[in-house]
Formats: C-alpha cells, structure tokens, sequence
C-alpha cells in the first residue's frame, strides 16, 4: 500500500469519525436544550442562545457520557482570558468569539478532536466538532485546576446524566 493510499484512508477515518461525533453532539445538544431552558428559568431571564453560561455544566455532562460509552480519557479544559487591573480582558485564551474576543469557555478533548456543545454563545455553529489544534480554541486551564469549580457544579450534570438514561433505557 502507497503512502498516499495510507494518508488517504487515514484522512476519511478522521473524516467518519468526525462526522460520528457531530451527530452524537447533535443528540445531546438536543437533549440537553429543555433542561438549559429549564437552569436559567430559576436563575433569571433566558438568554438567547438558551447555550450561553452552560459549557461547563455541559462539559462535564458530556465528558462523563463519552468516558462511559467509549471507555476512554476524555478530558474537560477550558480556557480563561486574564483580567488586568482595570478589569479589562487581556490574553488569548477560552475560545475567540466571531467578534473577535477572547472569552472564559470549556470543552471536551479526545481523539485529537475538540467537541463544544455551546459554541454558538460567541456566534459560532451550536455544536463544533474540530481538530484539538483549532486556532479558536486556547486552553490554560485543565480539568483538575477547575475541580473545585466542578465540585459545585456536578449536581445539575449528574441529574441530567440520570435523566438521559431513563429516556435512552425507555427508548429501547
């Protein structure tokens, strides 16, 4: 076999594989919609994208149905733009908004890839499958710096968790 014939079968793997994930997104973004809606009705107003403030109750939701389903390492990062003194952002780190901005944001990391079910909060697609190398996305912090942060958080994720397998074991 070739080393082009090699790279190329190479290529489509990452390209099947990448398209597995983006449907798999798909169906815990939807799933995860109403129970968003439903966060931020005992929080305050909804925002628009119902997305915005849930990428780590989100991340670690995902990451735990990835861990169990695919019994491999699936990590949280996430990245925070330093603030200055005047409370001005500085610092290319999170994800880079479609303006241009640098904002706090997490994600999922596997496989070489990035899966961010709550994109579109900075005006990008809902859901972004992509290679861990993409430009948008700078980490500087790792799952075990945010694990206090997680601490609070993994009650809402571990009742969705709970609720996804009740709807997957009564859809079979």
């Amino acid at each position: 076999m070739s080393e082009n014939s090699i790279t190329s079968e190479l290529i489509l793997d990452v390209a099947h594989a990448t398209s597995q994930f983006k449907m798999f997104a798909s169906t815990v973004r939807q799933f995860l919609e109403p129970h968003w809606l439903a966060a931020h009705q005992g929080w305050s107003d909804i925002p628009d994208p119902l997305s915005r403030w849930m990428c780590r109750y989100s991340s670690i939701f995902l990451a735990t149905l990835l861990r169990e389903q695919s019994q491999e390492p699936w990590s949280i990062v996430g990245g925070r733009p330093p603030r200055s003194l005047n409370a001005k952002v500085e610092g290319e780190f999170g994800i880079l908004a479609w303006d241009g901005t640098w904002n706090d944001h997490c994600w999922v990391t596997g496989r070489g890839l990035i899966i961010d079910l709550t994109a579109d909060q900075f005006g990008h697609d809902p859901i972004i499958v992509t290679a861990s190398s993409d430009p948008r996305y700078r980490a500087n912090l790792t799952e075990d710096e945010m694990a206090q942060d997680f601490q609070k958080l993994q009650r809402r994720s571990t009742q969705w968790l709970a609720a996804w397998k009740c709807e997957k074991r009564s859809n079979q």
